[in-house]
């Protein structure tokens, strides 16, 4: 899976703060990353099935791709603040991966 998404306003000195990733197999997976007031919190998420996928409440969905059988893959998008929790939603229990 390759994605591409185009931001403007990024601060080109210091463009990423902080990084998280979390993996398991559940019906919701969620990932705490630390940023700050003005980031913009990104993720990118995939499972092992062909499942439909919900972004936390303060979350705007980027993409969803479902429908390859055995794979589905998401990014959703988040204000910043000290702690931002990035959760998602599966219609059914799969592994999954999140960074």
């Amino acid at each position: 899976m390759i994605a591409l998404m185009s931001f403007t306003g990024v601060d080109q000195t210091t463009p990423v703060t902080g990084f998280a990733t979390a993996e398991g197999s559940s019906t919701a997976p969620s990932v705490t990353v630390v940023s700050a007031a003005d980031d913009l919190v990104v993720d990118f998420g995939g499972t092992d099935a062909e499942e439909t996928v919900a972004p936390g409440a303060d979350q705007t969905e980027r993409f969803e791709v479902t429908g390859a059988k055995v794979l589905n893959n998401w990014s959703s998008t988040q204000a910043g603040a000290a702690s931002v929790v990035m959760d998602h939603t599966l219609g059914t229990t799969a592994k999954w991966t999140l960074v």
